[in-house]
C-alpha cells in the first residue's frame, strides 16, 4: 500500500514538473513557473536569420496594350555573435514588357519585347548590442546600440542594349557613428496563457525552444503567401501608339497591378541573463 502511494506521489511530481516544460529543450525540472523564468534582464547573445521574399507581378493599363511582367527575389541573412552583426543582402529583379515600338523600315508600330535585369549584392558589418528587461507587470524595456563598421556594395543593371554599373564600393568607416535608442511596450504570450510557447516582447519574438533561468532560445521556420490587386490612377502617362508621325504621343491613364508574393523565414536567437 505504501509502495503504491509512493508511486502515485512520484508520478504526480513528474506531472507537475512536465507541465512547466513547454519548449522542446526546456529544463526537465524547474521550480520556477514559465513567466517567472522569463522575467528579468536579458542580453542578446546570438542571431542567425535567413529571409527569402519572391514577388511575381503583372501591370496593364487602359491606354494601350502594354503588358509588364516582373519577378523579384530578395534574400537577407543576419548573423550576430560577440557583438558583431553581419547583414548580407541580395536582390534580383527581372522585368519583361510586351509593347509597341516604331519601326524605321516599315514606319509602323511593331510588337517588341523589352527586358531589364538588376542585381544588388551588399554586405554590412556593425557593432551591435541589445539589452532587454522583462517585468512582472507585463512591461518590457529595451536598449539598442548600433555602429556601422564597413559596407560593401555591387549593383548593376542589364537591358537589351548594354550593362550599367550603378554603384560599387568597399568602405571602412573610420569615423564611426553609434546610434543608441530605447523602446518599451507590453509583452504577451501570443499563443495563449496556457501554452506559452510564442513570445512577443519587443526584440524577443518567436517560438521559444528553450526557457531556463539563464538562457532563452527562440527557433522557428515559417512561410506565407499573399495575392494582391490594386489600381493606380494618379500621374501615370502612357504612349497611345495611334500616330506614327507622333510616336511619343501620350495620354494619362490607369494602371492595374496584380502581385503574388511568398515569404520564408528561418530564425534562431539566443538570449542570456545579464
Amino acid at each position: 500500500m505504501k509502495t503504491k502511494k509512493y508511486i502515485l506521489l512520484v508520478m504526480s511530481i513528474i506531472f507537475i514538473f512536465n507541465s512547466c516544460k513547454k519548449g522542446v529543450d526546456d529544463p526537465f525540472i524547474s521550480f520556477r513557473s514559465r513567466d517567472n523564468r522569463l522575467i528579468g534582464k536579458w542580453k542578446l547573445e546570438e542571431i542567425i536569420i535567413d529571409t527569402l521574399i519572391n514577388k511575381n507581378g503583372t501591370e496593364t493599363n487602359n491606354v494601350n496594350n502594354d503588358i509588364k511582367k516582373y519577378k523579384t527575389e530578395t534574400k537577407r541573412n543576419y548573423k550576430f555573435d560577440n557583438n558583431n552583426l553581419i547583414v548580407i543582402k541580395n536582390y534580383n529583379e527581372n522585368y519583361t514588357t510586351n509593347t509597341l515600338t516604331l519601326s524605321n523600315t516599315t514606319n509602323t508600330f511593331e510588337d517588341t519585347i523589352l527586358q531589364y535585369y538588376r542585381k544588388y549584392n551588399g554586405i554590412e558589418k556593425y557593432l551591435y548590442s541589445v539589452s532587454l528587461e522583462i517585468n512582472k507587470d507585463n512591461t518590457w524595456f529595451a536598449e539598442y546600440s548600433k555602429t556601422l563598421i564597413s559596407k560593401t556594395v555591387i549593383s548593376y543593371s542589364t537591358n537589351s542594349i548594354d550593362t550599367i554599373l550603378f554603384e560599387s564600393f568597399d568602405t571602412t568607416y573610420i569615423s564611426q557613428n553609434t546610434n543608441v535608442w530605447k523602446e518599451s511596450g507590453v509583452w504577451i504570450w501570443r499563443d495563449s496563457k496556457k501554452n506559452k510557447i510564442i513570445i512577443d516582447a519587443g526584440p524577443m519574438q518567436g517560438k521559444v525552444k528553450r526557457l531556463s533561468n539563464k538562457e532563452i532560445i527562440i527557433e522557428d521556420v515559417f512561410s506565407f503567401s499573399n495575392n494582391d490587386s490594386y489600381t493606380k490612377d494618379e500621374g501615370y502617362v502612357y504612349h497611345t501608339f495611334d500616330d506614327v508621325n507622333n510616336p511619343t504621343n501620350f495620354l494619362e491613364g490607369v494602371t492595374n497591378s496584380s502581385i503574388n508574393s511568398t515569404q520564408k523565414y528561418s530564425i534562431y536567437c539566443k538570449w542570456i541573463t545579464e
